[in-house]
């Protein structure tokens, strides 16, 4: 996909205005209210950058948790997925109280994931992860979203006073495993993703 205009909403001539809310423009919104900055972005597999350059100025400095500008961005791109960005998030609960956390994401690659797919490369994550858990205790289930090349994004808070920075590439965890502690991922219901596990968000075991 060369250009992202075919995500633009169109305008309702009869009525003088747009139409109802998109099911990703609805999840973006909920995501906000829970208190995660989030903004629109390309499809997956499209990078270079995620998110949309054409309504975020300053790309992920722009994501919001306000409902106005989330509205406002995918107005403009209905379709758009989601991507939420790492870091500190205000997550709201329904009594109205407020818990600040750090949040990363464990990023594992399937070895098979889908025949499209730029990732994974052969590369099985999951056996990275088991032979990183064998020397250093597993990973606390925490909240899991499953990805379109059938990997996982494994998310969890920081605890207090531990600094991390992104591990990717040939400075991964393990083969296949990489720490996202900057940066954004895409969540659902962005097109390919779905969530695996829903539980409460764990804290990353110190080391």
């Amino acid at each position: 996909m060369d250009s992202f205009n075919t995500l633009a909403r169109p305008v309702d001539p009869q009525r003088g205005s747009t139409p109802t809310r998109s099911r990703t423009q609805r999840a973006a919104r909920t995501c906000g209210d829970s208190g995660i900055p989030v903004g629109p972005c390309k499809h997956w597999p499209e990078k270079s950058p995620h998110y949309i350059e054409s309504i975020l100025e300053h790309g992920l400095y722009d994501y919001t948790t306000d409902p106005v500008r989330i509205d406002a961005f995918w107005d403009s791109f209905p379709d758009a997925s989601i991507g939420a960005r790492l870091g500190q998030w205000h997550l709201r609960s329904e009594d109205g109280g407020i818990r600040v956390v750090r949040v990363i994401a464990v990023d594992i690659e399937s070895p098979e994931g889908h025949v499209e797919s730029p990732e994974g490369h052969g590369v099985d994550g999951f056996a990275g992860l088991k032979e990183l858990e064998g020397r250093h205790g597993a990973l606390p289930r925490t909240w899991t979203n499953e990805t379109p090349s059938d990997g996982e994004h494994r998310l969890l808070t920081v605890p207090e006073g531990v600094e991390l920075t992104n591990l990717e590439g040939d400075n991964a965890l393990a083969p296949g495993v990489e720490l996202k502690a900057k940066g954004q991922v895409l969540v659902p219901p962005s097109p390919g993703y779905r969530v695996k596990d829903k539980v409460r968000m764990a804290e990353l075991p110190r080391a």
